[in-house]
Formats: structure tokens, sequence, C-alpha cells
């Protein structure tokens, strides 16, 4: 296990941190599910992984683009442009448990935050 994790960005207008809050979206996902992608955070974003970190990281919908090899243009094969969170945080949620179960020695628990009904009750 390692402690060492890379931050989902969090940024926008009110809305969007609540629907974020309701939807359990982690706050962090362990350092190596983006830093095994470092090709393609410079391919997306000009940045190697520790820059794009030390900025604040990547939104759900960016962190899906580089781990699985796409952009947020229309140009690539699948584009990750204005996904909303949704869909974007639901399939990070996936991918993350995914990769802690082919890399549970690289695992952390990620900062997340449970998820909530409208009336601001944990599901």
């Amino acid at each position: 296990m390692t402690d060492k994790t890379f931050p989902v960005l969090w940024q926008g207008t009110r809305d969007l941190m609540r629907r974020l809050e309701a939807l359990g979206c982690p706050r962090a996902v362990p350092w190596a599910f983006i830093a095994d992608h470092g090709v393609q955070c410079f391919q997306n974003h000009d940045q190697s992984p520790e820059v794009l970190a030390s900025r604040g990281g990547l939104a759900p919908e960016e962190m899906l683009a580089v781990i699985h090899g796409g952009t947020l243009t229309f140009r690539g094969k699948q584009s990750y442009w204005r996904m909303p969170p949704e869909q974007s945080v639901p399939r990070l949620q996936e991918a993350l448990r995914v990769w802690n179960a082919e890399h549970p020695e690289q695992s952390v628990v990620a900062d997340s935050v449970r998820p909530r009904t409208d009336d601001g009750q944990e599901k």
C-alpha cells in the first residue's frame, strides 16, 4: 500500500460541487493510477502528472481521458469533452475499482465523499 495520491479536481459552480459530492466523487486517487499514463498526460495537457497534481489535479472527465487514451477534443477516438459528472464519476469509480483489484499493492483508500440524497442525508 502507498500513501501517495493524485488529486481529483473539484472546481466550478456550487451546483457542480453539490453534484460531485452527491455522486461520491473521490477527492484523490492512487498516484500510480495516473502516473502509469504520463505520456497521455503530456498528449492531453502538455504537462507531467507532477505538474498537473501541483495545479490541483484533473477533473473526473479529464482523468478518464488520460487513463483511456482519449482526448478532450472531438479529434480523438473517444471524446470526454463536457461529459457530465453523472456519467464521468461512476465511470471513474468503476475504473478505480478495477485498477485497485489489479494493483492491490499500490491501492490506497481514496479520499472520497459519501453519496448523499437531495436532502443531505447519507445514502
